[in-house]
């Protein structure tokens, strides 16, 4: 099978850039748990220890804290996608003057296989979410 190597890299690309697009939504998903429909945002109640200020026994208090500040906060992102496959250079297309590849033998060949390798790391959440997260948190007792 022959196709030009523009349309091969341009094929790479669209992955890639879908790959992207699915994490960025993951992540707009992930944070919608922590509001409720409305945009406000959704609290836990805990009952959390007090030693009353004139002294005495200790008491417990109920505090809606919210969700957003008890969970690690931090994104996915895509790292780096490599693509290590035999390529034959099989000429130059005539009329758009670029190179035409084709991958060599059987589909089925194990050197025709491709093998590719996609790291995802951890990154620091956007700067938003961490103001976001302060103003919540600066609104617990």
């Amino acid at each position: 099978m022959q196709n030009t190597l523009g349309t091969l890299i341009e094929a790479l690309q669209q992955a890639v850039d879908r790959a992207q697009e699915q994490l960025q939504a993951y992540q707009l998903r992930m944070l919608s748990e922590y509001f409720d429909p409305d945009n406000r945002p959704l609290y836990v109640k805990l009952r959390l220890p007090r030693l009353p200020e004139g002294g005495g026994p200790l008491e417990h208090v109920e505090v809606e804290v919210p969700r957003l500040s008890l969970v690690q906060m931090g994104t996915v992102a895509l790292d780096e996608v490599e693509l290590d496959f035999p390529l034959r250079l099989h000429g130059v297309e005539e009329k758009g003057r670029q190179l035409l590849v084709e991958f060599p033998g059987s589909a089925l060949a194990d050197e025709n296989c491709a093998r590719v390798r996609v790291r995802f790391k951890g990154g620091n959440p956007p700067e938003a979410v961490m103001k976001l997260n302060d103003t919540l948190m600066s609104i617990i007792p």
